[in-house]
Parts: C-alpha cells; structure tokens; sequence
C-alpha cells in the first residue's frame, strides 16, 4: 500500500494540476466573464477585505489592552507613533537591499519564510504608526465633533495642496500580490532611486511622517464623525448601516471605474489639465469615504461580536482577529494587502489610469501561472526537453503577453530601480 501511495504521489506533477486548474480558471474566464467578474468580487469583498479589517482591529485592540495604561495615554502614544515611524522609515530604506538578497526566481524555504515575517513585521508597523497618531489627536484634542471636522479638514486640504489625495485608498479598492517581483519595493512620494541613499532616507522620512499622518487625519475625521454622529446608541444598526453604504460606495466605484477613467483620458487629450486632476481627485475621494465606511462597518463587528469588546474573555478572543487577518490573506498570496505599499502622486498617471482602482485576486493568479510556466518552459527547451501536457496554444490562450524567465530574472537585480511602480493599482492592468 505505501509503495503504491509512493509511487503515486512521485508521478504527480504539482505544477501540472496548478497548470490544469489555472487552465480550466481561464477558460472559464473566456466563456462566462461576468461570472468571473463577480467571483473575483466576491473573494475581494467578502474574504480578502474583511479579513485585512480583522488583522487591524485585532492589533488595534491588542496595543488598546497592553500599551495605554490610563496614567500615562500621552507617552504610549508618542513611543507607538515613533516606534512604528522608526520601523517604516527602515523598510523603505532597505526595500532595495531585501528584494537584490532574498527575491530569488525560484522557490526556496527561506524567501517564504523572510517575506512572511516582513508582512507581518510591516503590518505591525503600520498599525502601530496609525495607532500612535490616532491616539495623538485623541489625547490632545479629544473626541469632539469640533476635533473630528479639524482632522478631516485639515487632513484632506493638505493632501489636496501635496497632491496626494488618492493616498488613502485601501483595500477593498485596492489589493496587493505577494508574488510580483516588486514585493519589497515600497514607493515613496519622490521615488528616490536605490544609489541615493540619503535622499532616499529624506523622502521616506516625509513619505511616512507627512503623508501617512495626513492620512490619518482624514480617515479619523470620518471615523469619529461615524462614531458620534451615527445612532451612537445603537452600535448594531450603525454597524449595518456602514456596511449597506460602504460596500455600495466601494461597489459603485469599481462598477464606473472605465467610464471615469474615459472621462480623466478624455480631459486629458483635450489638455485640461487643472480640470482632470480635480475630477480624479473627487472620483478618489469618493472611492476613500467608501472605503472608510465599509472598514468601520467591518471593525465594528469585529470589536463588538468576535472579539466582544469589554467581554470577559475580549483578551483571548481578539486573536482570532489577528491570526485568521493574517493567515487567510498570506495564504491566498495577499498579504501585502495588509498595510501601505506606496504614495501616490495625483494625477500621476496617464490615459485616465489614475481613476483605475484594481479589485482583483483570480486575474493574479492567472498572471501567476503564466510567468511561473515561461520559466519553466524555456529552461525545459534551453536543455532541450518539453513541457508535459502543455503546448503553445494553451499557452497563449492563458495570457498573450508574459514575461520571459530572463526578464524576470533582470527584474529583480539590485540596479533595476523599480521607478514608477504602482504596485497596487497599475501592475497588472487588464487590457
């Protein structure tokens, strides 16, 4: 019996069946694409999306039992924002540094497990840099209408007056692959390249301090807006409500997507140029406030019913939050979902791009497979053998445009600066 099993499972390709499974995925795709669509929605919006929301919440909640004693709210607020400050900084330093050592072409035990422990090294960080700020403005301008309309007006003018506006625009409308080639890379606001070293320390020092706290700004702004203002007695329909209208925002943003990006292209043939970065701006603006009001919706439910805030038993429950927030999104190869990965420059893109929000998983794996059998197919005819069960048309058939194995490769060299890179929304734009 076990030399059968042995011999069985030997004859097994693995590659094979992820190849027959990715090859039945895309001819799905071809004959039924609505159905497609809304499968990829759905795996964003109600798997990938709400398990992000739980990753956060259950840190959130975690530093709110451990690391705010009451006496002394001030000084644990300013050691998370400079602890979480300090870590983020170092990670965009050394990005270029981590993808030239350990962004190898082939798999290996020790790039899964360095690119697992910075996605959670990475989302530690940015929590903890939110929290900090966040608890800043609580501590010194507490939790008032008045506090709340400062943040957000404050927030959103100086993204506006940095053109920074789009930052801010998080997953649902937005989700990150663990296995591109620029996993590492984290851009900031200049896109300082690897050589300048202190350039680079300068610009992710303001990409952090500057951007990222005016993006706290806004969202708490909205947050505590939601908080006071929306059936404050009743948290349960509050919760709902957010969710109805948060996910109906996200929805309708992602639906309109091509026709703003017409309308921005269209603006931008015509050279207004002033008039197209105001209607992205809106168009992002809009896409933020869903995005807010479906996280508060989705955290609220965290807070209130898995880890049953101010329950008896909230201290051990709250990790179901964090460990299912982080592992559902590592294992389906969104990690990177999880936190950050860029700024992003208001009108920055061409033809209409900047109205582009990318709410996808399936189509990351479609790509996935496909550079995965490039690889694979040219090292089997560089040494002259074939590739089983797969042959050019299959091969065309799953994607008309991949990257060959020696590209790949040069990608991921130290002195390919990775410029203009927009990892979350123009790394795999459909056609």
């Amino acid at each position: 019996m076990l030399n059968f099993i042995n011999t069985f499972f030997s004859g097994l390709n693995s590659f094979d069946l992820v190849w027959c499974g990715m090859n039945r995925l895309q001819a799905f795709k071809e004959v039924y694409p609505l159905l497609f669509l809304v499968a990829d929605r759905c795996l964003v919006f109600f798997v990938l999306f709400p398990c992000v929301v739980a990753f956060w919440a259950g840190v959130w909640m975690l530093l709110d039992l451990n690391f705010y004693p009451s006496t002394h709210t001030a000084f644990s607020a300013w050691c998370l924002t400079v602890t979480g400050a300090i870590l983020l900084v170092i990670l965009n330093v050394v990005q270029y540094d981590l993808t030239e050592r350990f962004l190898e072409p082939e798999w290996s035990l020790q790039t899964v497990v360095i690119k697992r422990l910075y996605t959670l090294i990475s989302g530690f960080a940015n929590v903890f840099f939110g929290k900090g700020v966040w608890m800043v403005q609580d501590h010194y301008f507490e939790v008032t209408i008045p506090s709340a309309c400062f943040s957000l007006i404050l927030g959103t003018s100086l993204l506006l007056f940095l053109r920074a506006s789009c930052n801010g625009v998080s997953t649902p409308l937005g989700t990150a692959f663990d296995e591109d080639n620029s996993f590492f890379i984290i851009g900031t606001r200049f896109r300082t390249q690897a050589d300048k070293r202190f350039l680079l320390l300068l610009d992710s020092i303001f990409s952090v301090t500057v951007i990222g706290s005016l993006v706290i700004f806004e969202w708490r702004g909205i947050w505590v807006l939601l908080d006071l203002l929306l059936f404050p007695d009743n948290p349960t329909l509050a919760l709902l409500v957010c969710l109805v209208f948060g996910y109906l925002m996200c929805i309708i943003v992602d639906l309109i997507q091509n026709k703003a990006v017409a309308i921005s292209a269209h603006l931008e043939a015509k050279n207004h140029g002033l008039l197209r970065l105001a209607f992205e701006d809106v168009y992002l603006l809009v896409a933020k406030w869903g995005v807010i009001i479906a996280w508060h919706g989705i955290w609220s439910f965290c807070e209130n019913y898995v880890a049953n805030r101010n329950g008896p038993d909230q201290f051990a429950r709250l990790y179901i939050n964090i460990v299912i927030g982080y592992i559902v999104p590592t294992l389906l190869l969104h990690g990177n979902s999880l936190f950050v990965l860029e700024v992003v420059l208001d009108g920055g893109l061409v033809e209409g791009e900047g109205c582009r929000v990318r709410v996808t998983m399936l189509e990351h794996y479609l790509e996935l497979c496909a550079r995965n059998y490039s690889a694979k197919h040219e090292y089997a005819i560089s040494h002259g053998a074939k590739v089983n069960g797969i042959n050019n048309t299959q091969r065309r058939s799953l994607h008309g445009n991949v990257d060959s194995a020696q590209t790949l490769r040069h990608n991921i060299t130290a002195d390919c600066h990775f410029e203009n890179r927009s990892f979350s929304y123009s790394e795999f734009l459909p056609p």
